[in-house]
């Protein structure tokens, strides 16, 4: 009898790990990673890495949720949760692990970058429009589109992306002309509706484009809808060179420099808006995330093909970045980018901060009623490289 009952255990404890095998070996696929698949972060104390975990087993049902064990550097930081929050102010890269029942998943790594308070800088923008379409909200319409880029290049949605980061450049109507006159409308300066139709950085510009040293250009005009804008890449002089962007010795500007605004917007301040922001992104020498086969010369952005919400290594993502056509999810520059456009309000030509003013308690603020050197055409008048 002893004999059968033994038997009948080894059967029942057999059938039982036949048909119930332990949680561990039911694990066919065990990952954690980042919400956004974004591996950057400020260690400012208030951007949140949301780091979630995946277990499934081989129908890629989710299991063993409850057992889960996440650690930060070693250390468990949360028990029986799929998601974990990491907010930190230490710079430096930290490791997350998955563990359950001595089963662990892959590595992440974050990388905090130190938080850096850039100094404010204040850059004026004069929009040159054609006559036949001045109304009288367009002074009004102006300040509107400026108004939104600085909430777009001052972080307002810096906690939606845990690598959005704030360049703290704010940019203002210029209100004097270059003779030292007050502008009758901020920011305007009209020029003849005939030359709508050539705006594609044409010759006749020269006579309506002031001086680059002092003011960011923005001309409205007939884009033919090619595009919603383009934009002109900054230069930098030979001593300061910035992967991407071209060096030159020339002293004074030998072609245009300023950006392009589709007439059809001029009454629409959000979609302006955002084509303006995109296209001062260039301005300050930053580049598409598209195609896959570019070099954004950021190391933390992500390249999108053609096809939205997919990335190049067809993750299935939204944009979240400026520099993406996406525009209805745009909300950030990353480290990366602000660095690049920080250098180049430090060391480019011709992008208007020869009077930058910095917003710095107990420092003078520059005089922006001075009159501006005369700018001399040149002979040969080069083509600008631009970017829609």
């Amino acid at each position: 009898m002893k004999r059968y009952l033994w038997i009948f255990f080894v059967l029942t404890a057999s059938a039982c790990s036949l048909f119930s095998p332990d949680l561990e070996d039911q694990i066919e696929t065990f990952e954690i990673s980042t919400f956004y698949h974004s591996k950057f972060t400020i260690a400012n104390g208030t951007s949140i890495v949301k780091i979630t975990v995946s277990v499934l087993d081989e129908n890629n049902q989710e299991i063993g949720t409850d057992q889960i064990k996440i650690l930060h550097n070693g250390i468990e930081v949360a028990k029986g949760e799929k998601y974990f929050d990491f907010i930190t102010s230490e710079p430096g890269t930290h490791e997350f692990q998955a563990e359950i029942n001595g089963v662990f998943s892959n590595v992440l790594e974050v990388e905090a970058r130190p938080h850096i308070q850039f100094e404010t800088v204040e850059l004026p923008l004069i929009f040159h429009v054609p006559e036949s379409v001045v109304i009288p909200r367009t002074g009004r319409i102006l300040r509107e589109w400026v108004d939104r880029v600085n909430v777009y290049f001052n972080a307002t949605y810096q906690n939606k992306h845990p690598n959005s980061y704030s360049p703290n450049i704010r940019f203002r109507l210029a209100t004097t002309d270059q003779n030292g006159r007050e502008l009758e409308v901020p920011g305007m300066n009209t020029y003849p509706s005939e030359f709508e139709s050539e705006i594609k950085y044409q010759q006749w510009m020269w006579n309506y484009f002031w001086h680059p040293d002092y003011y960011i250009n923005v001309w409205i005009g007939d884009l033919k809808r090619e595009a919603g804008g383009y934009a002109t890449y900054p230069e930098l002089p030979f001593e300061a060179n910035l992967e991407g962007l071209r060096s030159t010795r020339t002293t004074s500007p030998n072609k245009l420099q300023g950006i392009l605004v589709e007439t059809n917007f001029l009454r629409n301040a959000y979609i302006s808006s955002n084509i303006l922001q995109h296209e001062l992104g260039h301005f300050l020498g930053l580049y598409h995330l598209h195609p896959c086969n570019v070099n954004d010369f950021a190391e933390d952005t992500f390249g999108y093909t053609d096809e939205p919400g997919l990335t190049c290594n067809d993750i299935s993502l939204d944009s979240f970045n400026y520099m993406s056509y996406e525009r209805d999810f745009n909300h950030h520059f990353t480290y990366s980018q602000v660095e690049r456009m920080r250098y180049v309000i430090d060391h480019a030509k011709w992008i208007g901060q020869k009077r930058m003013r910095r917003n710095i308690p107990g420092v003078a603020n520059d005089d922006f009623t001075s009159e501006v050197p005369r700018l001399v055409k040149p002979k040969n008048l080069a083509v600008p490289r631009i970017v829609d």
